[in-house]
């Protein structure tokens, strides 16, 4: 309709007008402003006075501020394109009036509402802030009883536990002496079965030495009967005659086989092995060309045995004893001085 400004377009407008009017609408305010509007555009000057008029005063009796003010500046416009400066600056003044009035009263309403928003706000956040100081009241005092609870609590644990570490300690001290007791008794016991175990070992020992010092008197007795009974037949061979004489030959021969100390000395080294273990070994590392004879000194030597029972022993003179101990001293590498004894018994 607004486009095109045609004549059916009024004659539309109009005829929606008739219905609202029969049927009793509020909505014919709005149409006779069209119209009003209109017929402004089409430059029909009294039909657009005409229809803005009425919408003027329809508004005004309905109270309608938007047509009010809508309707005054038409007609301000309307009667100022017509050049009729009076009326349109009377309608200018009265849509001015208005206007101002209109936003006064928004300004005022905005106002208001704007303050009682605000003292709301306020309200609400006063309201807010003693709900808050009352949850935080309520809060530490909760706080405070689980502070309180849980001290307690604290100190019923820090009792039990120092009580408990009480106990602990007193069945650890009690462990630890019952413990010390058995040490003491384990100890005690152990120096008792040692002590007997020493002089078990000390008599076993004692019963062995003299095992084996009985041992090398007894060679030495037989050695010394031996050549006694030598001895004697030389001296009696000189007084028979040549049968008899090879006859006594021949048991001198067999006596001096006797003589031979090799399986004698066998049982000896078992005996004396059996108290002084690695001896011989030790000797060998000390010089590895040591002889059987050297051996057999040696021993003997650390049985404490005279030089004249050594060389009864062995079947040879006390010089020929004493030379081998010297020669022996040399091979052992002791220095001139060092005895032969204390060096043979540290081993």
């Amino acid at each position: 309709i607004y486009i095109n400004k045609t004549k059916k377009g009024f004659e539309y407008l109009k005829k929606a007008l008739k219905i609202f009017r029969e049927l009793n609408l509020n909505d014919e305010i709005s149409v006779m402003t069209d119209l009003g509007d209109g017929y402004k555009y089409v430059n029909n000057t009294d039909s657009s006075a005409y229809y803005l008029t009425k919408a003027y005063k329809l508004a005004i009796k309905t109270n309608d501020t938007y047509y009010i003010k809508e309707t005054l500046r038409l007609l301000f416009e309307l009667y100022d394109k017509n050049n009729k400066y009076k009326n349109a600056l009377f309608f200018y003044k009265t849509y001015v009036t208005f206007k101002d009035s209109i936003d006064n009263e928004k300004m005022k309403k905005a106002l208001s509402d704007i303050e009682i928003k605000y003292q709301t706000s306020e309200k609400e956040k006063e309201i807010i802030r003693l709900k808050d100081k009352e949850l935080l009241e309520k809060a530490n005092t909760r706080l405070l009883i689980i502070g309180i609870i849980s001290l307690i609590i604290i100190f019923i644990l820090i009792i039990i536990r120092i009580q408990t570490k009480r106990k602990k300690d007193s069945e650890i001290q009690r462990q630890k002496i019952l413990v010390h007791r058995k040490e003491k008794e384990l100890v005690k016991a152990k120096l008792e079965h040692t002590e007997i175990e020493e002089k078990r070992l000390k008599i076993e020992l004692e019963f062995k030495t003299k095992q084996l010092v009985t041992h090398a008197l007894n060679m030495m007795q037989k050695n010394k009967l031996l050549q006694e009974i030598s001895n004697h037949i030389s001296a009696q061979a000189n007084t028979l005659d040549s049968e008899e004489k090879k006859h006594l030959f021949r048991i001198k021969k067999q006596l001096e086989q006797g003589l031979n100390i090799d399986k004698d000395w066998d049982l000896f080294k078992i005996y004396f092995e059996q108290l002084n273990e690695a001896f011989f070994v030790k000797l060998k590392e000390i010089n590895p060309k040591l002889t059987g004879n050297d051996f057999r000194l040696c021993a003997l030597t650390k049985l404490n045995l005279s030089l004249k029972e050594t060389a009864s022993v062995l079947n040879i003179s006390p010089e020929s004893a004493k030379n081998a101990r010297y020669r022996l001293k040399k091979k052992l590498r002791l220095k001139e001085g060092e005895n032969l004894n204390r060096f043979l018994n540290s081993l």
